[in-house]
């Protein structure tokens, strides 16, 4: 982040934190915004189990302004989907994600087109519109292309009378702004968000620029810049969720990442995958080491992108530790 910040009459920046249930998008929503899979995409709930920011700067004419200006910097927070916990671990997820919503600009709602409002949404929502006085509260609705026209009118609805509990005013509505968003895969032009970022600009205050504008380009894997522990947590959830990817069902939340060394030298990264059991190791590794393999490949692949780099060796090792959701020492090395 960058420590020179002056504010300027002419330069809007602000804070922004999707919340949700998990697997509702928020991390694909934020990876279509900024252009490329800086994080972790599953569809397993629960993929998400950092804060994490992601800039987008913003052009509120034309992208290409003098090349490397713009009008204002937004921040994305993604957050862990908040749920019932089973374990130390559901419990620090959902820590997380509450702790995000304690001081931002604007705070978005996000849900499914393809589902009621369930109790789980609700609690959410009766929850964020505490913020409501300090942060603008939005709403969301997901994965429009996966239903027809009319459930998307309904579900907009349902958003849009949604009601505050125990307000003091009758009828208060929950939300200043509501969007539906269509086909949030990275690779496609996705309707409505281009009127999201256009909103959200438009609520936020005259403030400093907080990364430089090439935050993204200026990454790159040198002793001289050591990756700074951000950096290093964004390597580990390449590799989880390349693993993700490959891997059965009982593993998403048996599975933990740790990058145990890195070598500027020799050009090496070394990561730990660990499970908490030895038939899970066993998965991992696979027949003649072929699922680690594939692993390694895919998350090598991602994380070069991300270094701006091309000869990176990854080192990928499946250790066993036991119940490691719930022990509260191993999640702090984790970073929880």
């Amino acid at each position: 982040m960058n420590n020179d910040i002056t504010v300027s009459e002419d330069f809007k920046s602000g804070f922004i934190s999707l919340v949700g249930r998990p697997n509702v998008g928020k991390s694909t929503i934020i990876n279509n915004i900024i252009g490329f899979d800086l994080l972790s995409v599953s569809n397993r709930p629960e993929t998400t189990r950092k804060l994490t920011n992601c800039v987008y700067n913003y052009y509120e004419n034309d992208k290409t302004t003098n090349g490397k200006t713009s009008n204002g910097q937004i921040v994305f927070v993604d957050t862990p989907g908040i749920h019932k916990p089973r374990s130390v671990l559901g419990k620090r997820l959902n820590k997380l994600a509450n702790e995000a919503k304690s001081d931002v600009d604007v705070l978005i709602f996000v849900c499914p087109a393809d589902q009621p409002l369930g109790p789980g949404d609700k609690k959410i929502i009766n929850d964020v519109v505490r913020y409501k006085s300090k942060s603008k509260l939005f709403a969301v609705l997901n994965k429009c292309d996966k239903v027809s026209k009319k459930e998307v009118q309904n579900r907009l609805i349902e958003l849009a009378t949604y009601t505050i509990e125990n307000s003091e005013k009758p009828d208060e509505t929950a939300f200043l702004e509501i969007f539906p968003l269509f086909d949030t895969d990275i690779r496609k032009d996705t309707k409505g968000v281009d009127e999201l970022l256009k909103t959200i600009y438009s609520y936020l205050p005259n403030g400093p620029q907080y990364y430089p504008i090439d935050f993204y380009e200026s990454i790159v894997f040198s002793a001289k810049t050591p990756l700074d522990l951000d950096q290093i947590e964004n390597l580990q959830e390449y590799i989880r969720e390349a693993a993700l990817e490959k891997l059965d069902d009982e593993l998403p939340h048996s599975l933990a990442i740790k990058i145990e060394d890195i070598d500027y030298h020799k050009r090496t990264i070394s990561a730990a995958l660990y499970v908490e059991r030895d038939s899970q190791k066993g998965i991992i590794i696979g027949k003649k080491g072929s699922m680690i393999k594939a692993i390694g490949v895919e998350s090598r692949a991602r994380i070069e992108d991300y270094l701006n780099t091309t000869d990176l060796n990854l080192e990928l090792k499946v250790k066993v530790l036991k119940n490691w959701q719930t022990d509260t020492k191993f999640l702090q090395k984790l970073g929880f």
